[in-house]
């Protein structure tokens, strides 16, 4: 085996994994007003307490795309708060039940309360990943 040879081989086995991308729509935004925090968990012990990565858009329309970039290969959940009016929280009456609209990837609902990541989980990987989340309001 020549050196070039060799070189090339140990090369390619050192390359840098490459990342992926995650392209959200969100749709369903009752108002253009307000704005939208949409969360990114990587892990079941991190899920709905310390983001991954996450981004606060201002609500323009009643779709929205949001891009996430440079993400390792793996499983991330995301959910989205539509906060109507800023306060940087999912507003909640006497009962616990949500005021202002929220979503979860995978379309995912839970019975009492948020849904696992179990169930909101999906796969990113090289390349593009693509979901649509519509918001849902329970007032």
């Amino acid at each position: 085996m020549t050196a070039t040879v060799l070189l090339s081989l140990l090369l390619s086995l050192h390359q840098p994994q490459a990342d992926g991308i995650l392209h959200i729509t969100i749709e369903n935004i009752k108002a253009p007003e307000g704005q939208l925090i949409v969360a990114l968990f990587n892990s079941k012990e991190s899920y709905l307490q310390d983001d991954f990565r996450s981004q606060i858009i201002e609500v323009t329309g009643v779709t929205k795309d949001v891009i996430f970039e440079n993400l390792p290969s793996g499983y991330y959940s995301v959910s989205i708060i539509y906060d109507k009016n800023k306060n940087g929280i999912l507003d909640k009456n006497f009962f616990g039940i949500p005021r202002e609209g929220f979503g979860f990837s995978r379309k995912s609902l839970g019975a009492f309360g948020p849904p696992s990541y179990d169930d909101t989980k999906i796969k990113v990987d090289v390349g593009t990943e693509s979901i649509t989340i519509p918001l849902k309001y329970m007032l």
